[in-house]
């Protein structure tokens, strides 16, 4: 936050509110980390989706298996990427 960017408002709308506006040199990196991290969890959750209906399909026990070792893994990256974006409701689609 820089105080610079008040003065593009009105003096009296910062007298009265003190509202602070983020420059946006400012907030680009976090917009491109939060960015990066949904399209990383919307990737996450397709293929999860992907390998849960193959794992509906496959009769062989030692594929099964390895199925379910691979949506191990995605399950514990899909709880970090809620945990690093904040969100934790998934719509399935």
């Amino acid at each position: 936050l820089t105080a610079g960017t008040q003065d593009n408002l009105s003096p009296g709308w910062w007298e009265k509110y003190e509202v602070v506006i983020p420059d946006k040199k400012a907030i680009y990196q976090k917009d491109i980390v939060s960015s990066t991290m949904r399209l990383k969890q919307t990737r996450n959750l397709a293929t999860l989706y992907e390998l849960e209906e193959k794992m509906r399909l496959e009769p062989d026990e030692e594929k099964m298996q390895q199925y379910l070792q691979h949506h191990k893994l995605l399950t514990e990256q899909k709880k970090e990427f809620a945990k690093a974006t904040g969100l934790v409701v998934y719509k399935r689609r």
